[in-house]
């Protein structure tokens, strides 16, 4: 018997504008951060990372924002990339653009945000970080990512590999941020070389800094899988690190004398954090965790039930924890020290980024915040020093460019724009209006002569 077909309830399944590339090795200590998510979906669009920001992550973040955004706002997106692998405001906006345009809802396994309790800004590398010899294997692989554990700033080495993880290009020695505007996996976005190198492995030679960092894995490793998050709030850390130290440490058992010197802090830190009266840093909780030869998890949730004698109490080398250091310049101090860079003669003058630096800061925006003046000449005289170099050398290659109608008509040849690029070292300067105009001159100046 002849039936008609009943469209109705049939339903279009969702459509998402981005293709819904699956996470690499989620729910796992390998689970690749959001940067290396975003660079894989530009790449699989065969589009750079600068347009998939700027035509679309941008432009559906700012959808229901009647004002929109800025350059401004293009620029801290790769200046402040860090953030986007990290726990704030910055991750969270990523995230939901990103499950909007792929329509894939669990990614905050790409981020930090689980740890976000625990952690601050100090412990999220600026910079990039890889293991060159994973970017070696995946190579051939047909999938190459970039590892979310690789950014946090406790991390030195690659297990599986035993190697220290690289922040600077073999080739140009520069730093690259967690994602620039043309970022591609496995390559410097300075120099575009590859980063892969298989001679690195097992150059880690110190069983103690080993150690150290399968401790630092396991408890990253239990933490991310753990759902603390979900109740887990600064006060409560405070809690229980107070209840674990009071309980444990103490002039009957354990003397705090004896935790401070294994831990190579201060004893008036460890009674701060007895008394809730000081933050607890997540660097310092893997220290004490070290140290105790107690999760930090254990720590957290289960400290009541743990009892810690005093031959399990183990040292920590002092090498292998990097001490954080602190500007201790007052205001005043800091307009002295920007005014000699300002009145200092010296030749080529340093570049914001360098006075920065060299002050102790790794952000320009802190110091414009405070010495937007001071900040503004650093960076005018810079500009200027750039502008003056740039013409003498647009004046050099306009001189060589005239030479060639001369070795044109000796050579015998045509005088056009490849015969002066094979004479002339141009480059980039090529598309300087001004060194075209120069070339357009000579050429038509040399079919006059010639006619």
């Amino acid at each position: 018997m002849l039936t008609l077909w009943n469209d109705e309830n049939i339903k279009m399944p969702e459509r998402s504008i981005c293709y819904p590339l699956a996470p690499m090795y989620k729910a796992s200590i390998d689970v690749e951060s959001l940067t290396s998510y975003i660079q894989r979906i530009s790449e699989s669009h065969s589009v750079s990372v600068s347009s998939l920001v700027r035509y679309l992550i941008f432009p559906t973040l700012y959808v229901e924002d009647t004002q929109g955004y800025s350059y401004n706002d293009l620029y801290r997106v790769y200046y402040k990339s860090y953030s986007i692998n990290g726990f704030n405001q910055q991750a969270l906006f990523f995230l939901q653009v990103l499950k909007e345009l792929t329509g894939i809802n669990d990614l905050n396994d790409l981020t930090w945000l689980k740890l976000a309790p625990l952690l601050s800004q100090g412990d999220i590398k600026v910079a990039r970080h890889w293991c060159p010899a994973c970017i070696y294997e995946q190579k051939n692989e047909e999938i190459a990512y970039e590892k979310l554990i690789w950014s946090l700033k406790s991390i030195t080495i690659y297990l599986k590999h035993n190697c220290y993880l690289e922040s600077t290009c073999p080739t140009c020695k520069k730093e690259n941020k967690q994602l620039d505007l043309h970022s591609i996996i496995g390559y410097c976005s300075k120099c575009k070389n590859w980063l892969g190198s298989n001679l690195v492995i097992n150059n880690n030679t110190c069983e103690e800094n080993t150690d150290w960092q399968k401790w630092v894995y396991i408890n990253v490793d239990e933490l991310m899988k753990s759902e603390m998050q979900e109740f887990i709030k600064h006060d409560v850390i405070l809690d229980a690190m107070s209840n674990f130290l009071t309980k444990n440490f103490n002039p009957i058992n354990n003397s705090v004398y004896n935790l401070a010197n294994n831990m190579d802090v201060d004893r008036a830190v460890i009674f701060q954090w007895k008394s809730k009266s000081k933050k607890v840093s997540f660097e310092s909780l893997l220290i004490l965790s070290y140290c105790v030869n107690v999760s930090i998890y254990n720590i957290l949730f289960k400290g009541n039930e743990i009892s810690i004698n005093k031959n399990q109490i183990r040292p920590i080398k002092k090498t292998l924890v990097k001490k954080k250091s602190f500007i201790t310049l007052s205001i005043d101090e800091k307009r002295i020290a920007l005014n000699e860079f300002i009145n200092s003669d010296e030749y080529p003058p340093l570049k914001l980024g360098d006075v920065t630096k060299k002050i102790g800061y790794k952000s320009n925006e802190s110091l414009r915040e405070y010495f937007p003046d001071e900040c503004r000449l650093i960076s005018a005289r810079y500009k200027a020093y750039k502008a003056k170099e740039k013409a003498e050398k647009t004046k050099i290659i306009k001189q060589e460019i005239s030479k060639c109608a001369s070795t044109a008509f000796e050579e015998g040849k045509i005088l056009n724009k490849s015969y002066i690029q094979s004479k002339v070292k141009i480059g980039r300067q090529f598309v300087d209006p001004e060194i075209r105009d120069h070339i357009e001159k000579v050429i038509k100046g040399s079919l006059k002569d010639f006619h």
